[in-house]
């Protein structure tokens, strides 16, 4: 079945970006390009950082955000960043933060008290998948994901080692191989990331997301 992709609209010109007008002395960091969770009081999906100063950030989803929403992105680790939406524009949106942060520990992590990795945060799913590996098909829940990876539970029979194919409703089937294994519960990594536009759009429109509630 043919992936839901959440088109990406063209980014406004530089001079007309509410992010290019920031305060004096304000940091800026451009090109990020930071897979994120991000949580509304009314929904949660998947977003992209695509620019981050030590005030705010530029925002890339899917989700529909109004000014004044408060949001919190959840990154790597235990890293997140909290404060309100202050402008959209369609598939981007300008996030103003509750407090400075450093930007320096939001991309590359600090050697003492913020626990820091490079895997990308997972959303949360709960959805029926089957993996089809040596002729035979493995049912399975899939319990959260992002684009390198996902967490499969009671699963139906264990998966050996090698390639597998993940069959996820309303998605193309994606490779993959077992990170981890724990009683009927495993780790998948995807041999090719699913594109952020396509998983973003999943997340939000997809009924299958939580087909198991």
């Amino acid at each position: 079945m043919a992936n839901v992709d959440a088109s990406q609209h063209p980014e406004p010109e530089s001079g007309n970006d509410p992010q290019d007008r920031r305060a004096d002395g304000e940091k800026r960091l451009v090109t990020t390009l930071l897979v994120a969770h991000l949580l509304t009081p009314r929904d949660d999906g998947l977003c992209r950082v695509r620019n981050i100063s030590s005030g705010g950030a530029r925002l890339e989803t899917p989700m529909p955000l109004r000014p004044g929403d408060e949001v919190r992105v959840e990154l790597r680790g235990e890293i997140a960043l909290v404060g309100h939406i202050c402008w959209t524009s369609p598939g981007a949106a300008g996030m103003q933060f509750t407090a400075p942060v450093d930007t320096d520990m939001v991309l590359h992590g600090s050697e003492a008290g913020v626990q820091w990795h490079h895997r990308m945060p997972r959303i949360p799913t709960q959805c029926p998948v089957t993996a089809r590996q040596h002729g035979r098909i493995v049912h399975a829940d899939m319990m959260d994901i992002n684009p390198c990876g996902a967490r499969l539970t009671n699963l139906q029979l264990p998966l050996a080692d090698g390639l597998f194919t993940l069959n996820i409703p309303q998605l193309d089937p994606v490779e993959g191989t077992i990170r981890w294994r724990k009683e009927e519960s495993a780790g998948v990594r995807f041999t090719r990331p699913i594109p952020f536009s396509v998983l973003a759009g999943w997340l939000h429109y997809s009924p299958a997301r939580f087909a198991l509630r």
